[in-house]
């Protein structure tokens, strides 16, 4: 069979992750979510964190490693169809983007914000050229 024949709703309907899993998330639920089948219903109570699940699953396939630093686990693993696994440490992440004592700043920040910040800013590096 071509490519070219091959349906689109087969094409839609094929996910090139084979699992996803959560370490620690909220310091103590392991998560982990096979795709293999078509449909995927995520159902729990209010608060119990599938909007979570959700937005670390996105973070984590779009490279958004930067907002995976505000949200509560210990590691997220990737696997996908081609046998190329991907594992991602909180550690790892909050050491890259935290270096230095220097937080990640939103990029959201409001004009008097961003002069209280280079404030901040000239202040620290006074501090340390001392």
């Amino acid at each position: 069979m071509l490519l070219d024949e091959i349906s689109l709703s087969e094409r839609l309907n094929s996910s090139q992750l084979k699992s996803f899993a959560i370490k620690g998330l909220f310091g103590f639920k392991d998560i982990e979510i096979l795709f293999d089948k078509e449909t995927l219903i995520l159902i729990a109570e209010n608060g119990a964190g599938k909007t979570t699940i959700l937005n670390i699953l996105y973070y984590s396939i779009s490279c958004k490693f930067n907002k995976l630093i505000d949200i509560d686990f210990e590691s997220v693993f990737l696997e996908f169809t081609s046998g190329v696994s991907v594992d991602i440490k909180k550690k790892d992440l909050t050491l890259f983007y935290m270096r230095d004592d220097i937080s990640v700043v939103s990029s959201d920040i409001q004009e008097s914000d961003n002069q209280e910040i280079n404030l901040l800013e000239r202040e620290y590096q006074k501090a340390y050229q001392r």
